[in-house]
């Protein structure tokens, strides 16, 4: 995970995150009280709400609202590249 933008460079209530899962690979499934949007820069893979899953590919857009819990996995053939959008709150 790389920080992009944040209150250090000068954004007063959101941040910006690159985030990068190899094959395979997975967030946790987990929940937070705040509200993230996660664009998808290259790469397919899964995001899980619940037990529910739905497909991910380059471009897709998604939105994770406050108290969801949800984990997003990468598919077997390559990475998956993310960016992350959060409120300050979530840092």
């Amino acid at each position: 995970m790389r920080w992009l933008i944040g209150e250090d460079g000068g954004a007063p209530t959101f941040c910006m995150r690159r985030f990068e899962l190899e094959p395979g690979g997975h967030t946790p499934h987990h929940g937070h009280e705040w509200e993230h949007g996660v664009y998808v820069l290259e790469g397919r893979g899964t995001v899980y709400s619940g037990d529910n899953g739905a497909p991910l590919r380059t471009a897709d857009v998604v939105y994770i609202p406050p108290g969801e819990v949800h984990h997003f996995e990468a598919g077997p053939d390559g990475p998956a590249r993310f960016l992350w959008l959060i409120p300050e709150s979530g840092k």
